[in-house]
């Protein structure tokens, strides 16, 4: 009688626990945000610096979607990312990431043209002399950029909780985007006159080998990170 009693008193205190708990609200959100950066504004080419004073991409939606298991799966599309600034770490896009913990998340967009340059970069090249070049890059190239993300320890289990906040840092590395640019096919580049300063204009017409060496780095020089 007394382990019928003993067990019913055990009984009745887990039930009482399990009752006064709290049920998870998996509606939950943190704050989020992306953030669009480049890993560096100034790089050697050819032993001289390129020093880079503006990066601007135009991307069209992004889309983060990842698998829950404790809830449905989430789509957000954040738009409006037409010439986005990468050369300021205050260029961000906020958004709301529900709780949980995600078997997957993925990030995607796309680099649009949409008939007119998609990728532009300026800035000053040094020269040997003391004098400087103009740098203008105008890629007009469309590609889509595709990447799993991973926890801040390398898993692709990802765990968003309660009372934090979680940025995807989406990087431009410009020492992976200029990394075909061998001395001899810089030093070939023609410059232009371009009203009273001298210009090494990179486009469709202009400079085309490195303008080919360029676009084949553009989709590895990103780089996205959850942090």
């Amino acid at each position: 009688m007394r382990t019928n009693t003993l067990t019913l008193f055990s009984l009745f205190i887990v039930a009482t626990i399990l009752f006064g708990c709290k049920k998870q609200d998996w509606n939950v959100t943190i704050q989020s945000q992306v953030q669009f950066k480049a890993s560096t504004d100034e790089i050697t080419i050819a032993g001289k610096q390129f020093v880079m004073d503006e990066i601007r991409i135009d991307l069209s939606d992004i889309r983060i979607a990842g698998d829950r298991i404790q809830s449905n799966p989430i789509d957000i599309v954040l738009a409006d990312n037409a010439s986005t600034d990468f050369l300021h770490a205050t260029s961000v896009k906020p958004f709301d990431l529900p709780i949980g913990t995600y078997t997957q998340m993925s990030f995607s967009t796309t680099i649009e043209s949409n008939g007119s340059p998609s990728v532009n970069i300026s800035g000053t090249y040094d020269l040997a002399n003391g004098n400087t070049y103009d740098v203008v890059i105008a890629l007009e190239i469309d590609q889509d950029i595709i990447t799993l993300l991973t926890d801040s320890d390398g898993s692709n289990t990802i765990l968003i909780e309660e009372d934090s906040q979680k940025t995807i840092a989406i990087t431009l590395d410009t020492e992976i985007l200029f990394s075909n640019l061998i001395p001899g096919l810089w030093n070939a580049a023609a410059v232009t006159n371009n009203n009273g300063s001298q210009t090494i204009q990179v486009d469709a017409l202009n400079n085309t080998n490195i303008y080919n060496a360029i676009n084949n780095k553009v989709g590895e020089s990103f780089v996205v990170q959850l942090q």
